[in-house]
């Protein structure tokens, strides 16, 4: 059983408990039956009952601590906490939501989520046929059923007359008792699998293979509209290994794998690989005592797959219809229509060519080291075609008549991608004489990714500096303006007489004095969608990870450190809270200090930050100047204990008896632009916010074993 309570205080008046609290309680049951000396049976369980209680914070209710986060940002960003002698909660003019009331009155949300989980099978010794093969064939089945139990109320406020001094009532809310609604969702997989397994040696020859089948049904209703429906999975694969003195192998996988997801004729495909290895270090004539092991291995593969859980339709062959009631139209017969996708008959798998080519290499059999180089050459990327024709009937958007129709082109095996990298893994294990024990580890990954054809529609013709915005760039590139500081300019127009004086116009938001100065990429004189351009090292994913860890044991003590970083990345952070000042009423950090003024200008001052606004501005576009780099380097856990010695627990009846102290997130390295941010957490989305924060734990402990 685990109890876990949030990090927001709150009041418990009696009436309901709005605090944060997880309560967790779960069973584990694992069964083995030696049924016959050849024949073993399992049966494996794992019962979760997890209940999650929050307050209803919002408008929509949904009880976010990002919400929560989002109004310490939102000024003003304290309001006099508590209650007026009438029970009114305190709070100012245009801030209705103060964070009192939101937190303690205005109801709770509290969801019940119970999650089985169980396996069932056999293990079949099938030497009595022939020596070396095995059997073995497993039941699964998951299901979650998520009962929702949301509790609404209300409470009055109350803002203060600063001429009287008295508290007068604020807006039209008044206390609402606590009423409820429910909602309930279920969802189940059931999974079979059945595998023979065969491995034998023929003197100098080793021969191993394995065959699998594997079927799938799965259904939900948390997923929206056609994922209420079943999905079904079959695959059969396979594996041969063959190898000769230990020293050469080859080896060959399949897999043939169906969905009902495809059309008829496109259900199934076949992804085949192929790998072979050499350790040179048995050889015999290889003999050295500081280079103890030595492999060389690359594998081949052509492998299919389909990404359409990402996609609005899981039917991407048929044309899907959704809609949402409530209008009134013959030719619906009554509904009306949300969205309409067009299917594409010929829709298919993906496809993915994989290379793989690596050493590995041991160091008088401590040191460890394996360094990988892959390619892989994604085709038939399953994505939207910007460059469909209208006159095919469909556009981005239409409003036929009472109906709110929206159309979308549908979807193709268009897209082209190629990704590269280099995984080194080095690991390290020792005793040293004083009795010290250790084992480090480290990891390091770089990759590299390109959209050769990600379907969108040229802009050359419109005059576009960079006239694609996926094509040519990695995935998740960002796009945006640059600032302009050539010719002695500080990126910032001084003065109305500068702007009206620049030979520009500007689309959209005019710049005021104080606004940043944007380069006309495409040299046509107007400053708009035209010249943006993709901003350095903005992309999805990291070029670089890497890892360590380090443990270590003596006399009973032991100490683990795990860290962990990413570099080559940058993101565009305009639009964030703690960025933009304009975001959430106005949220003014330090480098808004130093924003240009006409004063500051002047009198020559430092200047960090473009002329602040209290609603959008010609500023606060995406532009080069809110790239941050992202790289950073994270003590993400620390671990020391003490174990007792066995011969002052054994006579307690216990096997074993370890205090320890752990941490996790202690520290972070980074170098962001920005303060108040968590670089890896949210930088996700390529836009980061300050909803997501790594919070930092320490948890003392007590194991004991008997």
């Amino acid at each position: 059983f685990i109890r876990e309570t949030g990090d927001i205080k709150t009041d418990y008046d009696k009436k309901y408990d709005p605090s944060f609290y997880n309560n967790r309680f779960t069973v584990v049951s694992n069964i083995d039956v030696d049924v016959f000396k050849f024949m073993r049976a399992f049966a494996n369980s794992n019962v979760v009952i997890n209940r999650v209680n929050v307050p209803r914070v919002g408008d929509d209710g949904n009880g976010s601590t990002a919400q929560l986060f989002n109004k310490m940002y939102t000024t003003p960003a304290y309001v006099d906490n508590g209650l007026t002698e009438t029970g009114a909660v305190k709070t100012y003019e245009g801030y209705s939501r103060p964070l009192y009331g939101d937190i303690n009155l205005n109801g709770l949300n509290t969801s019940t989520v119970t999650t089985l989980n169980t396996n069932i099978g056999i293990d079949l010794d099938l030497d009595f046929l022939t020596k070396g093969l095995s059997f073995k064939t497993v039941f699964g089945y998951s299901a979650a059923f998520n009962g929702v139990r949301a509790g609404s109320a209300d409470y009055e406020r109350a803002v203060l007359n600063e001429a009287t001094g008295e508290y007068e009532r604020y807006g039209t809310n008044v206390v609402a008792p606590l009423t409820f609604t429910k909602a309930t969702f279920a969802i189940y997989n059931l999974n079979y699998q059945a595998m023979f397994n065969y491995q034998r040696y023929f003197g100098d020859h080793m021969v191993q293979a394995f065959a699998n089948y594997m079927a799938e049904d799965y259904r939900g209703e948390w997923a929206s509209r056609e994922w209420i429906l079943p999905t079904n999975r079959i695959q059969v694969g396979g594996e041969v290994k063959y190898g000769f003195k230990d020293r050469y192998f080859v080896q060959f996988d399949f897999t043939h794998a169906g969905s009902e997801m495809m059309r008829k004729g496109n259900q199934f495909h076949f992804s085949p690989t192929f790998g072979a290895s050499w350790v040179t270090s048995n050889e015999e004539w290889f003999k050295n005592d500081i280079l103890t092991y030595l492999k060389f291995r690359g594998s081949f593969g052509r492998l299919k797959y389909d990404s359409l859980g990402t996609k609005p339709s899981r039917y991407l062959y048929a044309d899907a219809i959704y809609e949402m009631g409530g209008g009134v139209n013959a030719l619906f017969d009554g509904f009306t229509i949300l969205s309409y996708l067009r299917g594409n008959p010929a829709i298919g798998w993906e496809e993915a060519k994989q290379q793989n080519y690596g050493v590995d290499f041991g160091f008088w059999d401590k040191f460890h080291v394996s360094v990988d180089y892959w390619r892989t050459k994604q085709s038939g990327i399953v994505m939207a075609n910007e460059r469909t024709p209208m006159v095919g009937g469909i556009v981005s958007g239409n409003d036929i008549g009472s109906l709110a129709l929206f159309n979308y082109s549908s979807y193709e095996n268009i897209g082209k991608m190629e990704n590269q990298g280099v995984d080194i893994t080095a690991e390290y294990a020792t005793v040293l004489p004083c009795g010290l024990e250790i084992v480090a580890r480290g990891t390091f990954g770089w990759n590299k990714n390109k959209v050769i054809d990600g379907g969108d529609i040229s802009y050359e013709d419109a005059g576009y500096a960079y006239p694609y915005r996926r094509t040519g760039y990695p995935v998740g590139q960002q796009f945006g303006y640059i600032v302009d500081r050539t010719n002695g300019s500080n990126g910032y127009y001084n003065s109305q007489d500068e702007i009206e004086h620049s030979g520009l116009s500007f689309a959209g938001i005019q710049p005021r004095p104080g606004d940043f100065r944007y380069k006309d990429l495409n040299n046509d004189g107007v400053i708009d969608e035209g010249d943006m351009a993709p901003l350095k090292g903005t992309k999805a994913l990291p070029a670089i990870n890497y890892g360590v860890s380090v443990s270590l044991a003596w006399k009973g003590f032991d100490l683990y450190l795990e860290g962990y970083g990413e570099g080559g990345r940058s993101a565009c952070m305009y639009g964030s809270l703690g960025v933009s000042e304009n975001i959430g009423d106005g949220v003014y950090m330090p480098i808004h200090k130093n924003a240009w003024t006409a004063e500051r200008y002047a009198n020559g001052e430092r200047i960090d930050y473009p002329a602040l606004t209290s609603s959008s501005s010609y500023s606060s576009r995406a532009n080069d100047f809110y790239v941050s780099k992202l790289d950073f380097l994270r003590l993400r856990n620390a671990t020391i204990g003490y174990t007792l010695p066995y011969n002052l627990t054994k006579n307690l009846g216990m096997s074993k008896v370890r205090f320890y102290v752990n941490g996790t997130n202690l520290l972070t390295w980074d170098n962001m632009k920005f303060n108040g941010m968590d670089p890896e957490t949210s930088s996700a989305s390529g836009v980061p916010s300050l909803d997501n924060f790594v919070m930092r734990t320490v948890n003392f402990g007590l194991n004991i074993n008997f």
